[in-house]
Formats: structure tokens, C-alpha cells, sequence
């Protein structure tokens, strides 16, 4: 010994711990990476955060607390629209858009009343509709949430009105396919038909981002992004009210035995022209129309968007194809008269000694609610056997609003009876 106190060895690490160190750094780094390519448009952060997005859903025992987390962030922006006077209907939920506007769903046969609320913009074809709502500029707005938020399995927070406000609950959505929807510019999300969501439902995250708004699409329901709908609502919103214009035909889809016997490849067939509508002089049951304004019908569901967005008065241009001629023709859109509280909602075809066959049912309508579809064929209304279209109306409207009207159909072979509630 030299008197120098001597330093003891460092301790070395082993070969193995370093290499256990390295991967688990590099998987830290790799799972950054694949959470930035999963999640683009999600703002970076830390480390823990990112692995909590590949976390599963929340369980049962935290739903209340992601239901209460969503409420207090979403104070302000949801709004329980007031139903017209003595009409019976339910409130309806709305998002705010701004001071003094929000959107929410409105069916082609519905309104809100001269009591309740003014539309300012309605999209005959989606339902959408921006509508006057108090004025509250220190209220927050939406955020809309991604789209890839349907992708997975997860457990959002919906929203619906009452005559108490508006409530919120928990609901389990599957994941989710982006489908293409002539109705909008960019797909929509098909939801299964067991979600027991309702048209005119609001999705939001516990965190209070806008998911999107359930909407009908093609009888289906779907989920039409958050940032899908608020672009469309203050496209509507600029655009401002239209009159709504009519054709007065029905068509229907062009099946094979209907291509094979018209000769044509695409498009749909008129199955009815009215007498004293716009078209009566210019299109036949059997034509077959290919085209609307330059742009092709492939499906049904591109002709009753095109229609329903017609205003009164357009100069409309069909394709359309009678036999082996091919022609353009011009219609001019009458106008379609305002929508009435509990209206009927049937469009109605007369077949002699058998009774009225139903065209066309309007979402949400009386006979819509009563389970009238499509093809049904009317045999009896308030106890006039075989009745006509107009005495089909006749009895709805001329009945007591607390009184049913009772009328009997047949679907197919099937003979049942239903009653129409005003």
C-alpha cells in the first residue's frame, strides 16, 4: 500500500442488458412511428400517450366517467330544438354551428313549425338542415374527430333531446367500411343494424370531438363524418333556402329482365308519369332515363339524390332511351308545396278494382311509421273498400287528429291492417 486510497472498479454492463435496453428503445421508437402512420392527423406527443392510442376501449365500469368527461366538454354545443306546438313529436338534438345557427337532421316530410324553429337550409336529399338556435357566442363550437376513428371497435358518447335538455350515453360501435354515397362528396360509414341508433344521432370521443352524424343512406344507416357534415352545413348555410322542384314521375332500379326487354344497359325506368305534371307530354312508363343534367345514373339511389336536389323552376336535361332511340328532353321542375306537420307521406298509383299502390313513402312519415312500404298495395281506407289515391288522402286529412285512420294493404300474398296515426 502507498498510502492512496485505492478506486474500486466500475462495474461493468453485461452484453446482454445492453441488448435488452436497444430493442426495448427501438420498439419505443418503431411504436412511435406506426402511431404517427396510424394516427396522421392526431398531434404528436409523448411516448405514454401514443401507446395509449393503441390501447383497447374503455371498459363498462369507466363508461360514466367518459359520458360525464364528454358532457362537460360539449356544454354549449348540443341543443334540444323544441317541437312544433301540438304536433306530439319528440325534441330534436342539434349541433351548433356558430351564434344563432346549429344543423341537425330534418326528414323531406318533416318541419319544425312556425313555434319551434326556422330552417335556414334543408338537403332534401340527406336530411341535413341548418336551423335558427339561441344565440350564445361564449358557447364552444365542434371539433370535428377523425374519420379513421371508425375504423376499430370503440365505445362512443351519443347525444338526444328530450323536454329536459339534452342526455348523453355511452354505445358500442363495430368498425366500421367507408362506402361511396351519391348524396355526398366523400364515403360515409354503414353502421350494422344492431347499434339501436336513431336517424338524426350525434357521435362524439369521451374527449368531445365531433364523429358524425347517423343519417339514412340508401335504407341503411350510416355515419357521415364530423368534418363532412359541418363543410355541408355551411355550404348550405351560404346557399340559403330553395324552392324545391318536382318532375312528377316515379322511377325504379333497372333490373336484368327490364335491361333485356328495353334494350338499355344503365339507368332507371319511369314506372309512373303524372298526368298534370312538368313531364306528362315528354316521358312515358317505360322509358329509361341515363342520364340527369350530364351526369350518369348508375343506380336508383343517383336518381332520387339528383331529383330531390331539383329546385322549382330548373331546366332539367334527361338522357333518355325509348326503344332503340336515344334523346335528349327538357323538363322544367314545378314547384313542390311546403311540407305539412303529420303528412301522409305516400305517393300513390290507382290500379282499377284492386285498390292504390304505394310509389313512395316518405321517412319518418305517418305511413312510415304505420309500416306502409313500398309496393304495398292500399285495399281499404276508413271503410271505403278499393279506394283511390285521392280518397286515400281525402280520409286522412278529413279525420280527427286523435283518431287513426284504419286501412288494409296487401304485400305480396300477405293481407294485414294497419292504422295511420295523424
Amino acid at each position: 500500500m502507498n498510502g492512496t486510497e485505492s478506486t474500486p472498479p466500475r462495474r461493468r454492463v453485461s452484453r446482454e442488458t445492453r441488448n435488452l435496453l436497444i430493442a426495448a428503445c427501438a420498439a419505443l421508437v418503431a411504436l412511435w412511428v406506426l402511431a404517427r402512420l396510424r394516427f396522421p392527423d392526431r398531434p404528436v406527443t409523448q411516448i405514454p400517450s401514443v401507446l395509449a392510442q393503441f390501447s383497447p376501449p374503455p371498459g363498462f365500469a369507466s363508461l360514466s366517467s367518459e359520458v360525464a368527461t364528454a358532457a362537460s366538454r360539449l356544454e354549449g354545443v348540443l341543443l334540444a330544438l323544441p317541437a312544433p306546438a301540438g304536433s306530439g313529436a319528440a325534441p330534436r338534438v342539434a349541433l351548433r354551428l356558430g351564434p344563432g345557427v346549429a344543423v341537425t337532421r330534418l326528414a323531406t316530410s318533416e318541419h319544425l313549425g312556425p313555434h319551434a324553429v326556422a330552417v335556414l337550409a334543408h338537403d332534401r336529399a340527406t336530411g341535413l338542415a341548418v336551423v335558427q338556435a339561441p344565440a350564445d357566442a361564449s358557447a364552444a363550437l365542434p371539433v370535428p374527430g377523425a374519420p379513421s376513428l371508425l375504423e376499430t371497435s370503440r365505445f362512443l358518447v351519443t347525444a338526444s333531446a328530450s323536454p329536459d335538455g339534452v342526455a348523453l350515453s355511452p354505445v358500442f360501435v363495430s368498425a366500421l367500411h367507408a362506402r361511396h354515397s351519391p348524396a355526398w362528396p366523400r364515403p360515409v360509414w354503414v353502421l350494422p343494424a344492431d347499434t339501436g341508433l336513431r336517424p338524426g344521432s350525434l357521435l362524439f370521443t369521451s374527449e368531445g370531438e365531433f364523429v358524425g352524424l347517423c343519417l339514412e343512406e340508401a335504407e341503411r344507416l350510416a355515419v357521415v363524418p364530423g368534418d363532412l357534415v359541418l363543410e355541408e352545413a355551411e355550404r348550405l348555410l351560404a346557399r340559403g333556402p330553395v324552392a324545391a322542384g318536382d318532375l312528377g314521375v316515379e322511377a325504379q332500379a333497372l333490373t336484368d329482365r327490364l335491361a333485356a326487354a328495353t334494350g338499355a344497359a344503365s339507368g332507371v325506368v319511369i314506372a309512373y308519369v303524372a298526368p298534370s305534371g312538368p313531364a306528362a307530354s315528354l316521358l312515358h312508363a317505360g322509358d329509361v332515363v341515363d342520364g340527369l343534367n350530364g351526369a350518369p345514373l348508375r343506380t336508383l339511389r343517383d336518381w332520387e339524390v339528383a331529383a330531390l336536389r331539383i329546385q322549382a323552376g330548373a331546366i332539367v336535361l334527361l338522357d333518355v332511351r325509348r326503344g332503340d332511340a336515344v334523346t335528349s328532353v327538357e323538363v322544367t321542375a314545378a314547384a313542390v308545396a311546403p311540407a305539412v306537420p303529420r303528412a301522409l307521406g305516400l305517393a300513390l298509383r290507382w290500379i282499377p278494382d284492386v285498390g292504390s299502390e304505394v310509389v313512395s313513402v316518405e321517412p319518418e312519415s305517418a305511413a312510415a311509421s304505420a309500416g306502409i312500404r313500398r309496393g304495398d298495395i292500399i285495399t281499404m281506407a276508413g271503410g271505403a273498400p278499393v279506394p283511390t289515391p285521392a280518397r286515400i288522402r281525402q280520409a286522412y286529412d278529413a279525420g280527427d287528429e286523435s283518431a287513426p285512420l284504419l286501412v288494409a294493404f296487401t304485400r305480396g300474398e300477405a293481407h294485414q291492417v294497419t292504422a295511420l296515426a295523424r
